[in-house]
């Protein structure tokens, strides 16, 4: 979010993901190859000498077009001295496939931003070295615990976070977290927040101050959410530590923004080709991304510190809820939106979703009539041309966004971009005969079409949605609308699954949208209808 005193362009939040790439190449990147080969600039700090003040949690290609640009450009402007204690080790949870691209390449990588009419590159090395948490957790725990890390920070998408995303509350059931709370596997954590905590104990143990918790995921209130979660695992394995944590350990929360579609074959290709920005040198680990990227940070840090990320554009807050809220419910709402219909209008990408005049109608609507009505602007932000500036930057051509990586984990993302503007919506206060929303009930209906008749749905809940659809196809979409209305995970139990200001436009909807089935055809001819009334 921009404030209207300066540029009002404004990005739309990637999901972190990663796609293996292959690419012919002579030469592969490196400190040598990327300054002999290239036209790019030397890296102005010391890599060798930087100690792993940073440690980041979940290394996709999100986190190294943002959060490791942002701290790439603020280091170096430091003196080089100070640049030293600003290294960061990058942790892939799970996968070694951005290790296997990164490792080989000294861990640099380029970042090729990409308008509609040009492509900028830069090369980052703020990423020292790669590390994979699956297979050597003991190592992950012993990197987090030792005294040269300053901060720990995270990307690793909502589900990485084991939490009721109804409630935001730690689920103590999780298949992860059930395995961490096992006395023998303190050393052998497969979640991030049993890492966290592990290593937060050994740090207490041995008299180590403790790290800063930086989540840079899109959960509302991310900060106090992964708060919330470390605190609840610590006191089931230990109350004085959990106590200790509550007393002494820093969790700010954040906003993220910018588009970073998962990289392909052919962005690698065309890249490493010798008329490529790279000319003949190959980056297995390039990530594509707009030119924009927004960090709006609460200035909340422990005794360790923090880089100056202010100087290279963050903006480090007070209170960064009405930043988020805009943000999540403004940018993500809408690309959600745009995601589940346009896939089931048979659209690949969201710049196509948005070339579709009647998808551009109902987005633009979904914008001005139920969001910003019911949203406290930031300060010093013109929500007017900052929605304006959404279906801008989703109509960039150069970024083949697909709607199905939007789509993914729908059951994780929903709570935070469409329910909480459906709550704001029905509470808000408005005339009688005005519906409390416009566009929101088919983007939820479209939702729930989408997640009970995909067949290779990505999503945690996908068994239970695909066994929802296999109950209720005989019985009708409204039987389905209540068993999916029924999923507390998702919905929670305020009352909001059966407000018939919600539930009653939804059923419509979703009538509509199973007569037509999966249609695009049919499906394009009853959103343009729907558009048309708007």
């Amino acid at each position: 979010l921009v404030p209207s005193a300066s540029s009002t362009s404004t990005s739309a939040t990637a999901e972190p993901g990663d796609q293996p790439t292959m690419c012919q190449s002579p030469e592969r990147l490196s400190m040598t190859s990327a300054t002999s080969h290239t036209a790019l600039p030397p890296l102005p700090y010391d890599r060798d000498r930087m100690a792993s003040g940073i440690v980041h949690l979940g290394l996709g290609a999100f986190h190294r077009a943002h959060q490791a640009v942002f701290t790439h450009r603020a280091i170096s402007q430091l003196p080089a001295s100070e640049a030293l204690a600003w290294g960061t080790v990058g942790v892939s949870m799970r996968s070694a496939a951005v290790s296997n691209q990164m490792t080989p390449q000294d861990c640099l990588y380029t970042v090729h931003e990409r308008s509609a009419t040009s492509t900028r590159v830069l090369l980052v090395g703020s990423i020292l070295r790669c590390l994979v948490a699956r297979e050597d957790p003991r190592a992950l725990v012993d990197l987090l615990a030792a005294p040269e890390v300053r901060i720990v920070s995270l990307t690793v998408t909502e589900k990485g976070y084991c939490y009721d995303p109804a409630s935001r509350e730690l689920d103590l059931k999780h298949p992860d977290i059930v395995h961490d709370l096992e006395p023998g596997n303190a050393y052998a954590p497969c979640s991030a927040i049993g890492a966290i905590v592990s290593a937060l104990g050994e740090r207490r143990a041995h008299g180590v101050e403790p790290f800063t918790v930086l989540s840079c995921d899109n959960l509302p209130d991310n900060g106090k959410t992964l708060r919330r979660c470390c605190l609840a695992f610590a006191r089931a394995i230990d109350a004085d530590l959990a106590a200790w944590i509550e007393r002494h350990v820093k969790f700010p929360s954040t906003m993220v923004d910018g588009i970073v579609p998962a990289t392909t074959g052919d962005d690698i290709a065309r890249a490493c080709a010798a008329d490529g920005d790279l000319r003949g040198v190959h980056d297995a680990a390039a990530v594509m991304c707009e030119p924009f990227r927004q960090w709006v940070v609460e200035d909340d840090f422990g005794s360790l510190g923090r880089p100056p990320w202010e100087l290279a554009g963050a903006q480090l807050v007070r209170d960064v809820s009405p930043f988020e809220n805009a943000k999540l419910r403004c940018l993500n709402g809408c690309h959600s939106t745009l995601a589940y219909l346009g896939s089931l209008c048979g659209f690949r990408t969201i710049a196509e979703c948005v070339g579709y005049p009647a998808l551009a109608r109902v987005a633009s609507v979904f914008l001005a009539k139920d969001v910003m009505p019911a949203l406290e602007a930031p300060p010093g932000v013109d929500m007017g041309a900052y929605c304006d500036s959404i279906l801008e930057r989703f109509a960039n051509p150069a970024l083949q966004h697909t709607t199905r990586q939007i789509a993914m984990d729908g059951s994780q993302k929903l709570p935070q971009r469409l329910l909480a503007t459906a709550r704001a919506c029905i509470a808000r206060p408005r005339q009688p005969e005005s519906p409390a929303m416009h566009v929101l009930p088919l983007s939820l209906a479209a939702w729930i079409h989408y997640a009970t008749t995909t067949a290779d749905l990505d999503d945690p809940l996908a068994a239970a949605f695909t066994r929802i659809a296999d109950e209720t196809r005989a019985k009708g979409p409204s039987a389905t609308l209540r068993a999916m209305l029924a999923v507390g995970e998702v919905f929670g139990d305020d009352g909001l699954a059966t407000n018939p200001a919600l539930v009653d436009p939804t059923r419509e909807h979703l009538e509509a949208l199973s007569s037509a089935g999966r249609d695009p055809a049919a499906i394009k001819a009853y959103v343009s209808a729907f558009a048309a009334k708007l």
